[in-house]
């Protein structure tokens, strides 16, 4: 559900963030690194993406709650106030640097742009959507590309949908087209280049337990890192 007060969320965030640090230091343990959904509409990867934050006891931003908080204005404000003094010079030189290289100058994207590494240096997330697999640094992120046949997904959708004449297969199409078409035009990437992901998972055998078990497995074998609850 959508937070009524985004500026309520954000100083929620920024002292949770403030006492896993203090724990984090206490305990001598590492950020544990991102995980990025990238997803197929009719996939579920919303509620993929969930399930693995809540059994790994990360955080969960999905898409919409990307969204509203960027499109607000002047959150990367209060985010960066959560940083210490050098990550936050080096994110503003990154910025810089990536802007030089064409990415989009728009408010939104500035304020996405610091979003989205504001989370990846608090680490133990997992994000939906937005582009964020493409706005990160690779080496620090576990991306996933969630799919399914489109005969499957028109199916997933007609049997979900409250709405009883949708057109199942429009709608896929659309959300798809939607999709991929945000993350040409701001990010300059194919969301299907597969080279863009450390995993793909095929939704059509896979309910979404095991799918979240072999995600979590494969993130944890990458990574090595200590403290997460066994699943």
């Amino acid at each position: 559900m959508m937070p009524h007060n985004i500026e309520e969320l954000v100083e929620s965030q920024t002292l949770k963030w403030q006492l896993a640090k203090a724990q984090r230091q206490k305990n001598k343990s590492p950020i544990r690194p991102l995980i990025t959904i990238s997803r197929q509409h009719g996939t579920e990867g919303a509620q993929l993406g969930e399930l693995i934050a809540r059994r790994l006891g990360f955080d969960f931003w999905d898409q919409q709650l990307v969204h509203e908080m960027a499109d607000h204005g002047k959150m990367s404000e209060v985010l960066l106030a959560s940083l210490d003094e050098r990550p936050k010079n080096v994110f503003i030189e990154a910025f810089a640097a990536f802007q030089y290289v064409g990415m989009t100058t728009s408010d939104y994207m500035r304020e996405l742009w610091f979003q989205l590494h504001t989370i990846a240096h608090h680490g133990d997330a997992v994000v939906v959507g937005r582009g964020a697999q493409f706005a990160l640094d690779p080496a620090k992120t576990f991306r996933v590309r969630i799919i399914a046949p489109r005969e499957y997904r028109i199916e997933q959708i007609a049997i979900n949908s409250e709405t009883e004449d949708l057109d199942a297969g429009a709608e896929v199409d659309r959300v798809d087209r939607e999709r991929a078409k945000f993350i040409r035009e701001q990010w300059s990437r194919d969301i299907d280049d597969i080279h863009a992901y450390d995993m793909l998972v095929n939704r059509e055998y896979l309910e979404l337990g095991s799918a979240a078990d072999g995600i979590i497995a494969a993130y944890r074998r990458r990574f090595n890192v200590p403290g997460l609850p066994v699943c």
